[in-house]
């Protein structure tokens, strides 16, 4: 009974961790004006920026040297809402305007390497941001 009771329970175990073993991680960082959340998860890949509007050029720049082409988002006045390919591979979508941005990636759609790139790109919001 005693042996029945043990097997029942590491089955149970291992059931569990087999249904939890997908990964979601989500951290948010803010300094009082300025915040970025970013999420991950085995099929997503999402930054959400909102920041002081005098920084938004520098966010734009930002983005637009890692995209294709380089002038997808113009001006502060600009609001973006579009697919845009990575230099380098991979395709992300973002929404833009005056003091917000979302970036979403795919990644099943994109390859690891895509991911890496992403994942610098939404570390270089936060420190524009300055919200490290």
């Amino acid at each position: 009974m005693k042996r029945l009771t043990i097997l029942t329970l590491a089955l149970l175990s291992l059931a569990l961790v087999h249904c939890n073993s997908g990964s979601s991680t989500s951290s948010t960082v803010s300094n009082g004006h300025e915040t970025v959340k970013i999420s991950d998860d085995d099929n997503t890949y999402t930054v959400e920026a909102s920041f002081a509007e005098e920084k938004t050029m520098d966010v734009f720049r930002y983005i637009n040297e890692a995209v294709t082409p380089s002038s997808t988002l113009n001006s502060p006045e600009d609001h973006v809402n579009a697919r845009a390919s990575l230099s380098g591979g991979g395709i992300i979508h973002l929404k833009a305007r005056s003091g917000e941005l979302t970036l979403t990636f795919d990644k099943k759609a994109n390859s690891e390497e895509a991911y890496h790139r992403v994942k610098e790109l939404g570390e270089g919001v936060k420190k524009i941001c300055d919200v490290r």
